[in-house]
């Protein structure tokens, strides 16, 4: 089983080849069986392939004795070679890292917005549709608009619907969001600790 995604655009940027790939994949994970598999399947491997590997820096491969043959036991990734995978880690975790952060802001940014308001006896949700929310919030941060601010323009809108006593008038998140309406309290740099701690169970 091959632990590491194949990465294609690893293999076509520092022009490999997909055997050549094939290869260090197989060493860097220590997969014999792979190999002997690929090989017993599809086709053997050219010699030419491990020579250009050692060539180019990739491995490095000792032979035994009066012996030409290559053994897969004796093929070892140079630090370059080792570079390719390890990148791709790193760049994996990375990118793992940030969607984790973008999910626990989103989160953070819903509770600054109420998620039903009532009128009369009924109930009205606001927080629906919650797919669309959090890919039209990532489309504004990824524009350029600090999580922080969308958290406080969220307030100032809340506390000025409480403080009119317009609450039912509250939008659907998904909404307030589409037609970019927390741009109006964008400038509204001052506000008091009662808009930080706004009591959305009220409503």
């Amino acid at each position: 089983m091959v632990k590491h995604a194949i990465d294609i655009k690893t293999i076509v940027s520092l022009k490999l080849g997909f055997e050549a790939y094939f290869v260090l994949l197989c060493v860097y994970e220590n997969n014999n069986d792979l190999m002997i598999s690929y090989i017993s399947n599809c086709k053997k491997i050219n010699t030419e392939i491990f020579n250009e590997l050692t060539l180019n820096g990739y491995v490095n491969i000792t032979y035994l004795k009066d012996n030409p043959n290559i053994f897969f036991e004796r093929i070892f990734l140079t630090d370059k070679g080792k570079l390719i995978f390890e990148t791709q880690i790193n760049s994996h975790s990375s990118r793992s890292s940030s969607e984790d952060n973008m999910v626990i802001n989103f989160e953070t940014f819903r509770n600054n917005f109420p998620k039903s308001v009532k009128i009369g006896k009924i109930s009205r949700q606001l927080h629906t549709d919650l797919k669309r929310c959090k890919k039209l919030y990532n489309e504004i941060i990824e524009d350029g608009i600090l999580h922080e601010d969308l958290c406080r323009c969220a307030r100032l809108y809340i506390k000025e619907k409480i403080e009119s006593q317009s609450e039912k008038y509250i939008q659907l998140l998904a909404t307030w969001l589409h037609q970019r309406n927390y741009e109006a309290y964008m400038d509204e740099k001052e506000y008091s600790d009662q808009a930080e701690h706004t009591n959305l169970d009220r409503i």
